[in-house]
């Protein structure tokens, strides 16, 4: 299983070592512990070895007795390794958690219709759809109800309408006691493309230009506590897109989501910076130059790709002949490889096992 969390992989294999007592060297991205947690084999010079990639948490033990292998996941489930309270929440949510049941959908006020529509350009049927409402006790603030998969409101969040930044006081703000989770989920009608974006009226935007599946998160880009709720769900779509704010050159949700999903085998796209035409996020868009800008923004969408990962065309081509090699001393293999193994590259050799022994016993 892919964790769901960002979490610092090297600390905890570090953490994982100092718990088993043993030590460790540190191999490119790899860490090699001396001893073996599975078969408790205790390695000496360059035998095999059990090995942690500290920027996957992917680990194997290379005793063929043993071949262990696995994830942080795997080690979480046969050693208890400690994974952060995040994961704690994924694996043990706890559920006292508010929940709201409704009967039957709430019905968009006139004010928040007003304000929707006629000042952020949001379709009628999209207000209606997502059952964006005002608070019972004042017009001026919107209330946005935050559907789980089952059709219960598991999180609400307000928002003021007036909002003015030199009187104090909060833009945003969410009821206490309820699970974090996107806005939006009960809107999803298949589970083809994700389409996530910073703010409320921003998912509501892209909706307006027509795409369906539009979410957002619920407390903004640095809140990331609905990934452990959501994870599950999220999980079943083909690929996500992320329309995040465009600020200071930059994407907000991109690297979290990325390096999150990406790792869990779904396709992360994004909106490219071209296609914000200068402004903030979808919203602005939509007001500046209309439904048509967002359909292009994500028409135009390119595929993400995780750090240090190279497509295959963009590696600069080497003469392997040329390089520095080390002889192996073994008269065949250093006939076929042009002198013995170059450095910085990966050989394959192939062919019968019996045969390469024989080969190999005359040569000695």
């Amino acid at each position: 299983m892919t964790l769901p969390l960002n979490i610092d992989v090297r600390a905890v294999c570090e953490d994982f070592a100092r718990q088993q007592g043993t030590k460790t060297k540190l191999r490119g991205d790899e860490l090699i512990f001396m001893r073996c947690p599975y078969c408790g084999t205790a390695y000496k010079g360059d035998k095999e070895k059990f090995a942690i990639n500290i920027r996957t948490g992917a680990f194997n033990c290379l005793r063929a007795k043993c071949g262990a292998r696995g994830n942080l996941w795997t080690l979480h489930k046969d050693f208890g390794l400690d994974l952060g309270s995040d994961v704690a929440e994924y694996e043990r949510p706890r559920y006292s958690w508010k929940r709201f049941k409704m009967e039957k959908p709430i019905e968009p006020t006139e004010p928040a219709m007003e304000y929707l529509h006629g000042k952020r350009g949001i379709a009628p049927e999209v207000v209606r759809r997502y059952e964006i409402k005002t608070h019972k006790n004042d017009d001026n603030i919107l209330v946005f109800p935050f559907y789980d998969e089952e059709g219960d409101i598991a999180f609400v969040k307000y928002r003021a309408i007036n909002f003015d930044k030199s009187k104090g006081g909060n833009k945003e703000w969410c009821e206490k006691d309820m699970k974090s989770i996107l806005f939006g989920i009960k809107q999803c009608v298949d589970f083809q493309r994700l389409i996530i974006t910073e703010g409320q009226i921003d998912s509501l935007s892209v909706a307006t230009a027509g795409f369906n599946n539009c979410c957002s998160v619920p407390t903004g880009k640095n809140g990331m506590r609905w990934i452990p709720h959501s994870w599950d769900w999220i999980k079943q779509f083909k690929e996500i897109l992320v329309f995040g704010d465009y600020e200071n050159d930059q994407m907000t949700l991109l690297p979290d989501i990325t390096a999150r999903f990406l790792e869990a085998d779904v396709k992360v796209l994004a909106v490219r910076p071209e296609d914000y035409r200068g402004c903030k996020d979808a919203n602005e868009l939509l007001l500046k130059y209309g439904a048509d800008a967002i359909r292009d923004a994500i028409k135009n969408a390119q595929p993400q790709m995780l750090e240090q990962v190279m497509r295959l065309q963009e590696v600069e081509y080497q003469d392997g002949d040329t390089e520095e090699k080390l002889p192996t001393g073994i008269r065949e293999i250093d006939k076929t490889l042009t002198g013995g193994i170059p450095f910085g590259f990966m050989n394959i050799l192939t062919g019968s096992v019996v045969k390469a022994s024989r080969r190999k016993a005359r040569c000695l």
